[in-house]
């Protein structure tokens, strides 16, 4: 999976732009651009990537991102069958930085939704009464112009920044690196990741997907992430074991194995380091 820079076909005599997709699956290639972006799964459910985070999405899935940051909804396989009847249909709102004319949001007026826009680097998931609120209002927008189509996306904004019904998403290497370099190199990463973590997962091939060396590939993730590809690969074996803890049924040793793991001693010390809490515990909420 390649990171794309994505040209959005905005209307040039509108200073924001809102979509409504409806298809048998999302189309989109994992992708970066200059807008930020406000994204409604109205319909739909399979595997969201955020800049390095990865997890499940589902109907009425809306998250907050800001430029630069890679990211794709990618849907479950069943979407991609010829014969399937399922459907898929999202909103999205884009707007530029300077969508009001230069310099606009750096106007002093505007410091509190500034902090709103370093928050986006990560990705924001917005969530309880809050995703509820703003889900009705970015549909209600679709259908607007003019004056009342403006006042209403500066409510959205204002709603989304003073609410702490919000997850950060993405880990903090993507809250001030975004050159297309790195941008692509993550991404190919996680996507190695995502393809592998449920067998054996080689730095020797993921050095050559990527094209570096391994001692390089090391340096890089120290340098770049602060953490080893062991703990790496870990880290996202978790993610996808509390996300069968939360959803599924599986026994917590064939949750083990599913993600993995060659052992359940190994499961249980890697879930206990990553999540703080064990995974008995944290399937009952006691975690």
């Amino acid at each position: 999976m390649k990171s794309v820079l994505s040209k959005i076909s905005a209307p040039v005599d509108s200073a924001i732009f809102v979509k409504n997709d409806i298809a048998q699956f999302i189309d989109y290639p994992l992708h970066f651009h200059p807008e930020y972006e406000l994204v409604l799964i109205e319909k739909g459910y399979g595997k969201r990537i955020i800049g390095d985070h990865i997890d499940d999405f589902e109907d009425g899935d809306l998250v907050f991102l800001s430029p630069y940051l890679p990211h794709v909804w990618k849907c479950a396989p069943e979407f991609y069958d010829p014969s399937s009847v399922l459907e898929t249909s999202c909103f999205v709102l884009h707007f530029k930085a300077d969508s009001f004319g230069p310099g606009f949001f750096e106007l002093p007026d505007f410091d509190d939704i500034n902090k709103l826009f370093r928050k986006g680097n990560y990705g924001i998931l917005l969530k309880g009464k809050l995703k509820k609120v703003i889900t009705k209002k970015l549909i209600k927008l679709y259908g607007l112009k003019g004056t009342k189509k403006i006042i209403l996306f500066f409510e959205i904004l204002h709603q989304i920044n003073t609410s702490d019904e919000i997850e950060l998403l993405a880990s903090p290497f993507f809250e001030n690196q975004h050159t297309e370099i790195d941008n692509e190199r993550m991404v190919k990463i996680y996507d190695f990741i995502l393809q592998h973590y449920k067998g054996t997962v080689r730095l020797d091939d993921l050095s050559t997907c990527i094209n570096m060396t391994p001692s390089s590939l090391c340096r890089y993730f120290k340098k770049k992430i602060g953490k080893t590809f062991t703990e790496m690969v870990n880290e996202a074996r978790i993610k996808f074991a509390c996300n069968l803890l939360k959803k599924s049924n599986k026994t917590i040793i064939e949750i083990c194995y599913e993600c993995g793991f060659n052992n359940l001693s190994n499961f249980n010390r890697q879930f206990r380091k990553i999540s703080g809490t064990n995974p008995t515990n944290f399937r009952s909420g006691k975690g």
